[in-house]
């Protein structure tokens, strides 16, 4: 358990633990905009029942969940053996945003990380939430040398490709 504060507000990191589970998606509500309870409910399953490394956290003030992180830890991935810790979600209440809340989840899971001898932490971001990465960047995160593809099952090209779009006139 880590405790910070921020100005007047004592924030207490801690592992995650299943009396969490409304705040998280509380907080994944009101930062997303989207209700994914189904996701969430898998995830948190996942990060408190899986016999596997899993690294997940919750911060909270005055007993009020303000934050989360869901993680675990990877033994090879692709063909590469060495061990990675991923980010699967991280969220803050946007009440509690910009009061080091995110910081201190990310350095706990750091050192928890380093101390299990792993020295690479991984997340996917969509590249249009800028906050996101721009928090990330600040956290020493940066683009990995590998390149995150997909494709549609059926076939079909994503609509949502700006490259596609422009090559139909779409854009």
């Amino acid at each position: 358990m880590t405790t910070r504060s921020y100005e007047q507000e004592v924030y207490v990191v801690r592992a995650l633990e299943p009396r969490d589970a409304e705040a998280v998606h509380r907080i994944d509500r009101r930062s997303s905009g989207r209700e994914r309870r189904g996701y969430l409910e898998r995830r948190l399953q996942e990060a408190l029942q899986t016999s596997g490394i899993r690294r997940s956290l919750a911060a909270e003030c005055a007993g009020e969940g303000v934050g989360f992180l869901l993680a675990g830890v990877d033994y090879g991935e692709f063909g590469l053996p060495d061990p990675v810790a991923v980010v699967d979600t991280l969220g803050v209440d946007p009440g509690n945003r910009g009061q080091g809340v995110g910081r201190a989840l990310v350095e706990s899971l750091l050192a928890q990380v380093r101390g299990l001898g792993i020295d690479r932490v991984q997340t996917i971001v969509d590249w249009d939430r800028i906050e996101l990465l721009g928090f990330l960047r600040e956290m020493g995160f940066a683009p990995s040398p590998k390149l995150c593809l997909e494709r549609a099952t059926d076939g079909a090209r994503r609509a949502s490709d700006p490259a596609d779009r422009r090559r139909e006139g779409l854009e």
